[in-house]
């Protein structure tokens, strides 16, 4: 567990990948839980101490959704459009950018602001990777890290002006959330980024079902 945190702590220094984990993927990925829920406790904590943190109504999405439509998001169409979205592109190859703006387009179809703040990144981002301009790898994986912590903030049923306890909550631990799924993505490739981030999102989903059947 201290290798995986040293070298997690590389990459996010770094923004590359020094040396390959060689463990199972089962391994890795559990290594990989325990730091993102000992970091996710730590904030919740500090939060609640420092800010009187308090979620009031969370996943404003999913309300007075049926349960197979929440799993079906939460669990399988959320985790797979959101890491070829804000994590496959930060490979910095061609067609990785491609299919994270493809990404986009279908999980940003309903909000024209977003998807064309995204549409505009990413074909900036294609451009000079195609004329062969060095783009900083660290700052792409930051700035995406950063999208996807920002973007987190409309799922909650809250003013997140008036409301900075929650609002610093929930960007931080989705931009953590961000740097460790692409960690992920480096060192074992999108299709586990994407578990991961599905295995993830199993706790918010067994939360609603105790809130769906009044547990």
């Amino acid at each position: 567990m201290i290798k995986f945190i040293r070298d997690f702590y590389s990459f996010i220094k770094t923004g590359s990948v020094e040396t390959e984990n060689k463990i199972t993927v089962r391994k890795f990925l559990f290594r990989a839980f325990i730091l993102k829920l000992s970091f996710y406790v730590f904030l919740l904590v500090f939060s609640y101490l420092l800010f009187n943190f308090n979620y009031g109504n969370s996943d404003l999405m999913f309300k007075d959704k049926t349960l197979w439509i929440v799993f079906l998001n939460m669990i399988i169409l959320a985790p797979i459009l959101e890491e070829l979205t804000c994590r496959l592109h930060t490979g910095l190859k061609l067609y990785q950018i491609l299919i994270s703006l493809i990404g986009a387009v279908v999980l940003f179809h309903d909000s024209w602001i977003i998807l064309s703040l995204f549409v505009c990144y990413f074909f900036l981002l294609f451009f000079m990777v195609s004329i062969g301009v060095r783009v900083n790898r660290r700052f792409i994986i930051y700035f995406s890290a950063l999208i996807f912590g920002v973007l987190h903030i409309d799922f909650y049923d809250f003013n997140w002006l008036a409301n900075f306890g929650n609002t610093f909550f929930v960007v931080i631990t989705r931009i953590f959330s961000g740097l460790l799924f692409t960690y992920v993505f480096y060192q074992k490739g999108i299709l586990f980024s994407i578990l991961f981030h599905m295995i993830w999102n199993m706790m918010p989903f067994i939360s609603f079902l105790l809130k769906y059947f009044e547990i």
